[in-house]
């Protein structure tokens, strides 16, 4: 019998193994290695910290984003349409990447700075402080880790671009089941915003977590420009 497969391995993980399986993995050291270094992966990925905030709480975020600086409001919109509105997710935004040690979340979401996309945020709504989006020429590590910041602003406003011009067209911007695909970027948003807090300068980690915010973003605006029977 060969070496198992990832998939065999993966599904190991969580359900019993075949006989079969059982004896391979008794007589490979290789495999039973993969195996224990799985279950380990998925048991740390299990053990990270639910940080989306508590229901209801959104007052007391706001007021604490303000009083950071991280914000400017003129009080809270109570008509905000939930969890899920786009105030809301600017508001989380900054607050996982600034939490992070990064200065990335602050200006990449605000509709201003994006080409085409009306300012339709009301009064008294949440405003994103914006940040520079120029990098300087790269001539030692600050300038290089300004030079990704830049990057990532521009790739997020490029990617809802993108979108904003593929909806305009008509054309399908997602694949699949659009439910099963969105409790996908969830629970991506929800693993790096965890590993946030654990290796705030990580540069790959930051990495996943904004494209997983722009990719997020572009499926609500989406969502909130389709009939309600054509994407949920």
């Amino acid at each position: 019998m060969g070496h198992l497969s990832i998939e065999v391995l993966a599904r190991i993980v969580s359900e019993a193994p075949t006989p079969e399986e059982q004896i391979h993995l008794g007589e490979c050291s290789d495999c039973a290695s993969e195996l224990r270094a799985m279950i380990e992966q998925t048991e740390g990925i299990g053990s990270l910290p639910d940080l989306r905030p508590p229901h209801g709480d959104w007052e007391a975020l706001e007021a604490r984003l303000v009083s950071e600086g991280l914000i400017r409001s003129s009080g809270w919109a109570g008509q905000a349409s939930g969890r899920w509105s786009s105030r809301w997710f600017q508001a989380a935004a900054a607050v996982v990447l600034f939490l992070g040690g990064t200065a990335l979340g602050s200006g990449v979401m605000a509709r201003g700075d994006l080409p085409g996309i009306a300012q339709d945020s009301p009064a008294g709504g949440l405003e994103l402080i914006p940040v520079g989006a120029e990098a300087q020429p790269i001539s030692n590590l600050a300038d290089a880790a300004d030079a990704v910041n830049a990057a990532e602003r521009r790739y997020m406003l490029a990617l809802l671009q993108y979108r904003q011009m593929m909806d305009a067209q008509g054309e399908p911007t997602y694949v699949g089941d659009p439910t099963a695909r969105f409790a996908a970027i969830e629970a991506i948003l929800a693993a790096s915003r965890a590993a946030i807090q654990q290796a705030p300068a990580d540069p790959f980690v930051n990495g996943v977590l904004v494209s997983s915010l722009a990719e997020r973003e572009a499926f609500l605006r989406n969502a909130s420009l389709t009939p309600a029977d054509g994407v949920f």
